[in-house]
């Protein structure tokens, strides 16, 4: 990997390793479906829909809740497994010049972006986007805790894995 290719994934890496532990899931989901658009706005739509999505289903930042950080255990897999995604949507874009690919992943990975900086450096208390200030999902039915977080990040790395293994 050429150095400049890696400067990002560094960046992600040391940036964020609390606040979006399924990034990687989000640019993956919202590439794929980016591709089947008939067009990059429909890309972007669609991204931003599977966000919501999946956030319902599993949500990444029950690794850390108001400032505690409940499974620092898991992250170096976790950040693994996201940066092999986003690898993997770069080197995508990169073969295809697909933009509606981009667009997807980019719309997917919009809303936390915009509560990572909103919710981390403007406003601590609030959000751009209610369902982050959620505490529950599909998959995991009580607050942010040793034993949730534990599992949420379980369902994380095993939904990431299966995401990593889903080819272009």
């Amino acid at each position: 990997m050429h150095i400049t290719n890696a400067v990002p994934l560094l960046l992600l890496a040391l940036c964020v390793p609390a606040h979006a532990t399924d990034l990687g899931n989000h640019a993956k989901v919202g590439a794929l479906l980016g591709r089947e658009c008939d067009d990059a706005t429909q890309a972007l739509l669609a991204g931003f829909a599977s966000h919501i999505a999946l956030d319902y289903v599993i949500y990444g930042t029950t690794l850390y809740s108001d400032g505690d950080m409940y499974n620092s255990d898991y992250i170096v897999p976790t950040l693994a497994i996201n940066i092999l995604q986003f690898r993997q949507v770069y080197k995508q874009y990169k073969l295809t010049k697909d933009t509606k690919l981009l667009h997807g992943a980019l719309g997917a990975i919009l809303p936390d972006v915009a509560d990572i900086v909103y919710h981390g450096l403007l406003n601590h208390d609030g959000y751009v986007f209610g369902w982050h200030a959620r505490q529950s999902t599909l998959l995991i039915h009580e607050p942010p805790n040793l034993h949730s977080s534990r599992k949420a990040a379980q369902y994380n790395l095993l939904i990431g894995a299966t995401l990593w293994s889903v080819k272009f």
